[in-house]
């Protein structure tokens, strides 16, 4: 259920520029520079969030702007369009919003994000450029939001204790005479999807600190420490392989993901879906060294058992 402000009810709207404003991530990447911001939110409070095409001439050369909208776990942030405030969109902890520009046309999208929470909420915000109009789109079938594209990366418990589910969008391409990043056959023949994971270490990551979180957030959007850093676990093509994938964690162990969307063959166009992380931990879910031992019991009483049969039952027979 949303907290919507009545009609009588003052709302404090704060305007941001993500191009002008955010404060740059310390690592130049491979073919952009990664913003962010963390922003809060009181109860009932808008925050304007304005992408400029033609903000400044640096930007000419930027075709497409990927930022993630993060919040901590279980605390929603509602997505709503600055036009009508009052109108939610979404509402989630976790996704992303793509923006593409066309070079014959430029305009200023207008978004705004709003807290229905009744304690302030932080919202950590991140933003990816990308200069091609090659570069891959991630997310490209999601029409959620009427102008953009969002790049989810959906993780969710399955009926087994150590198996984890998780699924994503194909995305699209864009080129100089098609704005709209058309989604279809042409262009998931030509991109693949590089699976990345990082896996926390149990004793020493303290994944519900707020600090910690979106510390891992930001390297999770960062191309160069992914690479680095995280383990590639699945390279997709979707023509031979479905957009999802099953995978084991340990209960106690949170894991981190993101997803390259890629030109086949190439290196050069690429771009980052927006990072996502498994379930939280679950109570009910077994540690995996019991499991192990305990099927290395199963397994030591059954060969104990046969063997105690042939020996004693049946010798008496004999």
């Amino acid at each position: 259920m949303f907290i919507v402000p009545s009609h009588s009810a003052p709302v404090q709207f704060a305007n941001i520029s993500i191009n002008l404003e955010m404060n740059a991530f310390p690592t130049k990447l491979t073919n952009q520079v990664i913003n962010h911001k963390l922003i809060q939110l009181n109860n009932s409070e808008h925050e304007l969030i304005k992408v400029n095409d033609n903000s400044s001439n640096n930007d000419t050369e930027i075709s497409l702007t990927v930022f993630g909208i993060h919040t901590q776990k279980d605390r929603n942030v509602s997505l709503c369009r600055w036009q009508n405030p009052k109108s939610i969109v979404m509402n989630g902890t976790n996704f992303g919003l793509a923006f593409g520009k066309d070079q014959h046309y430029h305009r200023s999208y207008s978004i705004c994000l709003y807290n229905p929470n009744v304690d302030p909420l932080n919202v950590l915000l991140i933003e990816n450029k990308y200069p091609s109009v090659y570069a891959p789109v991630p997310g490209g079938c999601n029409l959620e939001f009427a102008l953009e594209i969002s790049p989810f990366i959906s993780t969710r418990s399955t009926d087994f204790p150590l198996i984890d589910y998780l699924t994503f969008q194909h995305a699209a391409l864009g080129n100089e005479t098609d704005y709209k990043y058309q989604c279809g056959k042409e262009s998931r023949d030509q991109i693949e999807y590089l699976i990345y994971a990082h896996y926390t270490n149990d004793n020493n990551d303290n994944d519900d600190d707020e600090t910690e979180y979106f510390h891992r957030l930001i390297l999770m959007s960062n191309y160069d420490w992914i690479v680095a850093h995280c383990w590639l676990i699945a390279r997709i093509n979707p023509n031979l392989s479905p957009l999802r994938l099953y995978f084991s964690s340990n209960s106690k162990q949170i894991i981190y993901f993101n997803i390259v969307a890629r030109l086949k063959n190439e290196i050069i166009h690429w771009s980052l879906y927006v990072p996502s992380h498994n379930p939280d931990k679950r109570s009910e879910s077994v540690d995996i060294v019991f499991i192990i031992v305990l099927v290395f019991m199963c397994i030591l009483s059954t060969i104990v058992s046969i063997i105690g049969y042939r020996y004693f039952i049946l010798g008496n027979f004999s």
